[in-house]
């Protein structure tokens, strides 16, 4: 978390006041009264707030108080800005989101979140240092340094007991390998067993429903197929029938017509023709010798007579013949009516023999059905292997389940005789770690130390802090209390301690480490060690003083 800017509306002597704050070091510069202390408590202020019946309430509660009594910050964490907003008199919180302006439902616990669930207690008497917090007789100091070092010895304790049962765990599956194998191998073949006849009484179910299904599907298929083949076979064979039928007895009738027409045969009137030609030439012979014989009698009739017999000859032939002529017309026709009517029995002849061809079609498909009927009949006598093996299935499911149910409760009294085995070997895994704990040094003290070891070139000097929260510099073998060390000295063993606190309170090193006046006692070399640490925290610093060596350091 960064601190971006502190507005202060009205705390302490500070009235409308705005400070920008960066990453890294920050320098504040003022003389002496002129409220560096006072910026310092205004952040504690915004982060912890100010309870009424607080010694800070009434410290920096301003003389001309007007109801003003509080200001705002913006802080940004994780590419989020947020704006915190106090009114102490009211003890009232607002946090917002710092762009879009949107106040949270649950500002406390969005603070929270980003103190990263660090106390006032722990921030002050680690990340918030000033001259007075370097007192070694403090008794806040002394019992927060308490709280630090069991919580750090707690987190070891619970890593080391973690060790522990991860060790037992280890054991406890090597015992169950070697004591339960067997249990194990049939419990487990016999739940594999019970899953795999469960999934093969699943798909066997699935089939006899779809071998079920499709035979009732190909069944009626197949009816409606050979109905529908029938259907057309037989209105197919009547048609063929009536229209031969028809045929035959169309030529039938035209046979019939012809043999009438045969025994009512016209007269041929040639013979008439020829006779009456005959008889006009006799008259007109008689009438001719008559005249030349010069002979009288009946002359004139007689040529009358032999001419009208003539005529009326001549016109009986010339009818005949023309009904000759149209008889053989008629006969013409008949025959070309005879050779229709047989190509269109011949026509028929061949329709019936198609037919005769598309019966050998029917007989194909009938085969055809009847094989499909076989295939149908495979069909159920499979559907039936599939139900015979479903209730076999189903009989070995009821007898796995007992069986799966013993094995279950077996393992139950197994697995519960191992957890008590195992819980009284944490247990005394346990104590035997917390025994060893002491014998080590703790990450305080190495923290500390590493810490010191930045702030001067004496590598040999280690931090230590004892039951009692007695701080000690061992030094060339020797262990010297930090009241024993001069001013500067025990300074820079004071702030290594603090600034190792912090880093336990607050390990993603998020929250800003406060300084007021800390350097005071410090010479140019220790200010520039001092600086330099500072500027290698991975923190944001604040730092505010009334001289201007540290910036000129910086």
């Amino acid at each position: 978390m960064i601190i971006r800017s502190l507005d202060i509306v009205h705390f302490g002597k500070l009235k409308n006041v705005r400070i920008q704050l960066k990453d890294g070091v920050n320098i504040i510069t003022g003389e002496n009264e002129s409220g560096k202390t006072t910026i310092a408590s205004f952040v504690r202020g915004m982060f912890y707030g100010l309870p009424r019946d607080s010694a800070l309430y009434s410290r920096y509660l301003p003389y001309d108080f007007e109801g003003n009594f509080g200001g705002r910050m913006v802080v940004a964490d994780k590419e989020a800005r947020y704006e915190i907003e106090r009114s102490f008199p009211e003890e009232s919180l607002t946090v917002r989101n710092a762009d879009t302006g949107e106040a949270f439902s649950d500002p406390e616990a969005v603070l929270a979140g980003l103190l990263r669930g660090v106390t006032e207690e722990e921030y002050v008497s680690s990340g918030f240092l000033s001259q007075n917090g370097f007192r070694r007789d403090d008794d806040k100091w002394r019992e927060t340094t308490e709280k630090t070092a069991l919580k750090k010895k707690e987190e070891e304790l619970k890593a080391r007991f973690e060790k522990a049962r991860d060790i037992l765990l280890q054991k406890k599956q090597e015992k169950e390998a070697k004591l339960l194998t067997g249990l194990e191998k049939e419990f487990r073949e016999t739940a594999e067993e019970n899953l795999a006849n469960e999934e093969r009484l699943e798909e066997l179910n699935r089939l006899v429903s779809e071998n079920d299904l499709s035979y009732q599907e190909k069944k009626g298929r197949l009816d409606d197929e050979a109905a529908r083949t029938d259907e057309e076979n037989r209105g197919r064979l009547q048609s063929y029938k009536d229209d031969m039928l028809k045929k035959q007895q169309a030529l039938d009738g035209e046979l019939k017509r012809r043999e009438g027409s045969a025994q009512k045969k016209p007269v041929n009137g040639l013979g008439f023709l020829i006779a009456g030609i005959i008889l006009g030439l006799l008259a007109w012979g008689y009438a001719w010798y008559k005249h030349f014989a010069f002979s009288e009698g009946l002359v004139l009739p007689a040529v009358i007579a032999g001419s009208v017999g003539c005529l009326g000859l001549t016109i009986i032939g010339i009818l005949f013949l023309m009904k000759k002529a149209a008889a053989d017309k008629a006969e013409k026709a008949f025959d070309g009516r005879i050779a229709e009517l047989k190509l269109q029995a011949e026509n028929a002849e061949q329709a019936y023999q198609l037919y005769l061809d598309h019966r050998d079609e029917v007989d194909v498909k009938v085969e055809n059905r009847a094989e499909r009927e076989g295939q149908l009949e495979l069909l159920m006598e499979e559907n039936d292997l599939l139900k015979a093996e479903k209730e076999s299935r189903e009989k070995r499911q009821e007898e796995l389940m007992p069986k799966l149910a013993e094995l279950s409760e077996k393992k139950a009294l197994q697995d519960a005789l191992l957890e008590d085995i195992q819980a009284l070997g944490l247990s005394i895994s346990a104590l035997e770690e917390a025994g060893k704990l002491d014998e080590g040094e703790d990450g305080l003290s190495i923290g500390a130390t590493a810490y010191l070891s930045r702030l001067n070139e004496m590598a040999d000097e280690k931090i230590s802090v004892d039951p009692q929260q007695m701080i000690y510099v061992s030094r060339q073998g020797k262990e010297i209390a930090v009241g024993d060390l001069s001013t500067a000295a025990a300074h820079e063993v004071l702030l290594s301690v603090r600034l190792s606190m912090l880093d336990e309170f607050d390990p993603e090193k998020s929250l800003p480490v406060i300084l007021d006046d800390i350097f005071a006692n410090f010479d140019t070399d220790r200010l520039s060690a001092g600086i330099k640490l500072l500027k290698q925290l991975g923190r944001q610093v604040i730092l505010l003083t009334c001289q201007t060596r540290e910036r000129g350091a910086l």
